[in-house]
């Protein structure tokens, strides 16, 4: 960094929780409506009402480009500034961000196998064999149904879902956790060919990794990953004192917020081809240059800050835990029936969402909450000389 940059902690910043939280409430509310209401092309004048609901529930997957950027923001971002600053471990990087990962998706593959294995045993293996694929629009399809193989399990522990083999089971969201791995594989080895103060041999070797896995990568992943490095640029400009002013101003949110929207409203209008992926870059861009205006942003509502940690702590276990189990409750207990929207068919869907949040609660409290125990048990059993080493900055000593 230039001496015009300074450090600044978002860790915490209530704002982008509150973010995070609820781009994971708009997952889970997407896949619940699907299993539990008929296809909204499949309605007679719908009032303004069912509209709205159908709107609110459609946003999953700019739910996910929400998480892309804000990944990029967090992880990419830090990893940019330390090794700019010349203070980037690998072994920690690698530690951190496995860690994170393993601890919940380890138990959420678990809790997959449990639930798909009970649902055919309920049911007869009805559902999980693709035959509701096209009534649903997601989940197992006859093409690629269930999968609880090995060989699909230790493909989704190695994050290759997606590039040699499907997601495990019922668990179709897992795929972008494969895009969150290979982008936190191969950003740190682009930054540390460009600013790391090592040898031309070991950045031409960075360089030629990050390049070779973009080649050998699904381009989609690969495209997408735009959205995360730009997610990380604006972490580092974000540090920028004197742009502190601009991010702090509430003008600047709000025309990044209204682009937000506008973006979205476009894509619901038609006006994107999902196929060529420009409305996700152009959503991803426009969340992204949101970024630095809401990690700026007071939070002085102590109920807020705690509302926004709450659900923030277990976003990441209800995105990877939820769509198992509401497959199973559908699978077994409604298919092949769907509600028309009204004040029962809202009920099912609270009853859902309900029953994810609760679960991932749970799986939240056995498991993620210790992610820093886990990785500082792992870090203690490195020699201090691999923990400690970090890479120099370009033009710092080393």
């Amino acid at each position: 960094m230039t001496g015009d940059t300074q450090p600044t902690k978002i860790q915490h910043a209530a704002h982008l929780d509150m973010l995070r939280g609820i781009a994971a409430l708009a997952v889970v509310a997407g896949h619940s409506r699907g299993f539990v209401l008929v296809d909204f092309a499949t309605l007679q004048n719908p009032d303004l009402s069912t509209k709205l609901l159908y709107l609110c529930t459609s946003l999953g997957h700019q739910a996910v480009i929400a998480f892309f950027a804000l990944s990029g923001f967090l992880v990419g971002g830090r990893a940019l500034s330390e090794i700019l600053a010349g203070g980037w471990s690998p072994a920690w990087y690698c530690i951190a961000r496995l860690t994170r990962l393993w601890t919940v998706v380890l138990p959420a593959l678990a809790i997959t196998f449990l639930l798909d294995t009970l649902g055919r045993h309920l049911n007869g293996a009805t559902g999980y064999d693709g035959v509701f694929h096209d009534l649903l629009s997601s989940g197992p399809s006859a093409a690629v149904p269930a999968d609880t193989s090995l060989l699909t399990l230790l493909a989704n522990v190695s994050f290759l879902q997606t590039i040699v083999a499907p997601t495990y089971g019922t668990n179709s969201p897992l795929w972008s956790l494969a895009n969150e791995f290979w982008y936190y594989a191969i950003a740190p080895l682009g930054f540390v060919a460009a600013f790391g103060k090592c040898s031309s041999l070991a950045r031409l070797v960075c360089l030629s990794t990050a390049i070779f896995l973009c080649a050998v990568l699904p381009t989609t992943l690969v495209v997408l990953g735009g959205i995360w490095m730009l997610g990380a640029l604006m972490y580092w400009t974000s540090q920028v004192a004197s742009l502190h002013r601009i991010f702090q101003s509430r003008v600047y949110s709000a025309v990044a917020l209204s682009s937000v929207v506008g973006i979205i409203s476009a894509a619901k209008w038609g006006m994107f081809s999902v196929a060529d992926l420009t409305g996700d870059l152009a959503l991803g861009m426009a969340f992204s240059l949101l970024l630095p205006g809401l990690a700026a942003a007071p939070a002085s509502n102590a109920n807020f800050v705690r509302a926004s940690s709450a659900l923030s702590n277990i976003s990441f276990t209800l995105y990877a835990t939820h769509f198992p189990l509401l497959a199973f409750l559908w699978f077994t207990f409604q298919a092949p029936s769907q509600l028309a929207p009204g004040a029962f068919g809202l009920a099912v869907i609270f009853a859902y969402i309900a029953a994810a949040v609760m679960t991932a609660a749970l799986l939240w409290w056995m498991f993620e909450r210790r992610t820093h125990q886990i990785r500082q048990a792992v870090s203690s059993r490195l020699s201090s000389t691999v923990r400690d080493y970090k890479i120099p900055a370009r033009g710092r000593a080393a």
